[in-house]
């Protein structure tokens, strides 16, 4: 009999957490924040959280159109024993934010053609890893055996009486096969456009092995925006985790009841040229190789891998 320990982690008193921007002197947010989700966590909270970053930002081109790379790491932190990540969802959009730069013109002209700002977000051509991939395979088998006995009886009792039985035997046993999965994929937020405009990655344990989720993870987006936009854009993160039904039904009750405070958006600013690895293919970003370079994850957060 499977059995599972509820260890009250206190994080009441770190309930106020949220990542915000800092503001340069003139009040304005600064853009390229490194940290993403989950560093501002103190305590007990700490020991079982979610962190990203964001390493590096490249703002160039890709077909003389206006792209942006972006790549993210995720440490999944499982510091509390007996208690595990069973499932960790990551979710980032979007959002283009203000005025667009060299394209404004353009962008007020379809404002008052009645175009939504949604159409100015930047549009997700790829990225890493997405599809489905799977890791630490296992089987086992569930079902048996099952007999069934028939009978009959012929004759005039008490004179004679013949009941013979036959035996009917079914297999029903059946071979599953479990692994620790991966799985990424665009989607659309915004209601009134059908291009994607966010990412979704998930990770799934090994539910037979108790194996926990991976403990890293490194994901990459490549982005394009439309023609002579240069303005600013926004990055909303969302982590969802499920550690087990008691941990899970406290973290709902907190974000219902407002305790919980998201982190600010990321701002973006293609204005802003950051120093990395990828200079030489700022004019042609969509030549990185993203699944060679950034599809990466190792460890398990809990749990014994298969």
């Amino acid at each position: 009999m499977n059995r599972e320990i509820y260890i009250e982690l206190g994080w009441e008193d770190d309930l106020e957490y949220h990542l915000p921007n800092e503001v340069d002197k003139f009040g304005r947010p600064v853009p390229h924040r490194k940290a993403v989700t989950g560093t501002d966590r103190r305590g007990n909270a700490s020991l079982m959280s979610v962190v990203g970053i964001m390493p590096v930002v490249v703002h160039g081109f890709a077909d003389n159109e206006p792209h942006t790379l972006v790549i993210f790491e995720w440490n999944i932190i499982s510091g509390v024993q007996d208690l595990r990540f069973k499932s960790v969802m990551i979710e980032v959009s979007f959002l283009a934010h203000g005025p667009r730069g060299e394209a404004e013109n353009e962008a007020q002209e379809l404002r008052h053609a009645g175009f939504s700002s949604h159409y100015w977000n930047p549009e997700v051509v790829k990225a890493v890893p997405s599809g489905t991939s799977t890791y630490k395979r296992s089987t086992r088998h569930i079902g048996g055996k099952e007999t069934y006995e028939l009978g009959f009886s012929v004759g005039f009792q008490p004179y004679f009486s013949l009941s013979p039985k036959y035996s009917l035997e079914r297999d029903t046993s059946s071979e599953i096969v479990d692994a620790i999965r991966v799985t990424g994929q665009p989607f659309v937020m915004s209601p009134d456009r059908n291009r994607p405009d966010s990412v979704r990655w998930i990770m799934l344990e090994n539910e037979s092995k108790r194996s926990g989720v991976p403990a890293y993870m490194r994901t990459a987006v490549l982005l394009k925006r439309q023609p002579n936009d240069n303005g600013l854009f926004l990055g909303t993160v969302k982590v969802e985790t499920h550690i087990s039904w008691w941990e899970d039904l406290k973290e709902r009750k907190r974000r219902l009841t407002g305790q919980i405070r998201r982190d600010e958006p990321i701002v973006f600013d293609p204005h802003v040229v950051q120093s990395s690895a990828f200079d030489s293919k700022r004019q042609q970003l969509d030549e990185v190789d993203l699944d060679a370079d950034f599809s990466s994850l190792y460890g398990f957060a809990g749990g014994h891998p298969g």
